[in-house]
């Protein structure tokens, strides 16, 4: 709970430093939105219940970390806006090594959590899919509760087994934090899709994207025999893109491709997956809405809306509280947080994950986010 908690400190300092009116060079506004990414998509691995001892020590250093960062990133920040040149363009450099070397220990810290977090579950995911493709590492399936977007996930039903017997592309558009890969992994483990589709894949792009890597995740799951995975370190990046073709021939499959960012890596990856003729569909999403329509076929992109309030509220009080209502205490100063994360499930999530049922924290957390509503990135400085 600690390592939640210091991870969310941390987002809600760098998404206040992103909105403030203070003089950042780009270098640091680029970093700035990575390390919110890469912070995001580490919480997603965290699991504050296992007793699993290395998870233990891991969630200290994540907590440890989270905390060094955010205490390095404010104490730069005061010397940002010095009026002394030279202590000014200091701060600047040791801002932008700070982000710098933050991003690639966030990197570091989330394949750790990814690997522990798979050898702790593997027995209970494939039990619970029965033998079919898991997305692997690449998300948790303790993790796919949605609230919210019920239309949207009829409809989507819809799409991802409709009666079109041609290869849909159907892409999912929004910003980044608005739920687009909680979405993907709803539809991902449906039990209509789960009995629709022969197999289901899934791969995430992101900005700096690796073709192996994403070539040997799908193939890892679409080979059964053991020898021929054996094999495929041995063979060129061509040779592994028509070994998947061949797996796929024939089969009806979902690939999810996640967090795609350009049309480039969209022409990458396009021709890995053959027309079938038997209604196999791709489920893409991305922040771009020009990738979105650009991949798209034959339909228009599925465009990501903010929750509403009430939806908001509810997330947050599932997340923070299970089945228990909001402590009456806290409700008004929870529902100004909550309204203040604009309808966006990753940060109302983040929020709530770190308060569960400890009052204590749920005052401590609650405390400090309604100071950042009040007064901004000033009271930090």
């Amino acid at each position: 709970m600690a390592a939640y908690a210091a991870l969310t400190s941390l987002m809600g300092t760098i998404h206040l430093i992103s909105q403030s009116t203070l003089d950042l060079l780009e270098g640091h506004k680029e970093h700035l939105k990575l390390l919110y990414e890469k912070v995001g998509s580490m919480l997603e691995f965290l699991d504050t219940n296992s007793d699993d001892e290395p998870m233990k020590d891991l969630l200290k250093k994540v907590k440890d970390v989270a905390h060094n960062v955010e205490d390095e990133v404010e104490s730069q920040l005061r010397l940002v806006s010095e009026k002394d040149e030279h202590v000014r363009t200091e701060a600047d450099e040791r801002l932008l090594a700070i982000l710098h070397q933050a991003i690639e220990g966030a990197d570091s810290v989330t394949k750790e959590l990814v690997k522990l977090k798979e050898n702790i579950n593997m027995q209970a995911a494939n039990r619970s899919l029965e033998g079919s493709s898991s997305p692997r590492s690449h998300v948790s399936i303790l993790e796919n509760d949605m609230v919210g977007y019920n239309i949207e996930q009829e409809c989507m039903r819809g799409q991802l087994i409709g009666r079109s017997s041609q290869l849909e592309v159907i892409s999912i558009a929004g910003m980044g934090g608005i739920g687009k890969s909680t979405f993907a992994k709803k539809m991902f483990y449906d039990p209509s899709i789960l009995s629709f589709f022969d197999f289901r894949g899934w791969i995430t792009v992101s900005k700096d994207y690796s073709l192996r890597k994403m070539l040997l995740s799908l193939l890892q799951d679409t080979i059964v025999e053991k020898e021929k995975k054996e094999k495929l370190d041995k063979k060129s990046n061509g040779d592994l893109a028509d070994l998947l073709q061949k797996s796929l021939k024939g089969r009806r499959y979902l690939i999810v491709v996640d967090d795609i960012w350009s049309r480039e890596a969209w022409d990458d990856i396009r021709l890995w997956f053959p027309e079938n003729s038997n209604a196999s569909r791709i489920l893409l999403t991305t922040r771009d809405m020009k990738v979105a329509e650009y991949a798209s076929s034959p339909e228009d992109p599925f465009p990501m809306r903010p929750l509403e309030l009430e939806e908001s509220w509810n997330l947050f009080c599932q997340k923070a509280f299970g089945k228990k209502d909001c402590p009456t205490e806290f409700e008004n100063v929870a529902k100004l947080v909550v309204e203040n994360c604009k309808g966006l499930p990753l940060m109302i999530s983040v929020v709530a994950g770190a308060l569960s049922d400890d009052v204590h924290l749920i005052e401590e957390v609650l405390g400090m986010c309604l100071i950042r509503v009040f007064f901004g990135l000033e009271c930090l400085l």
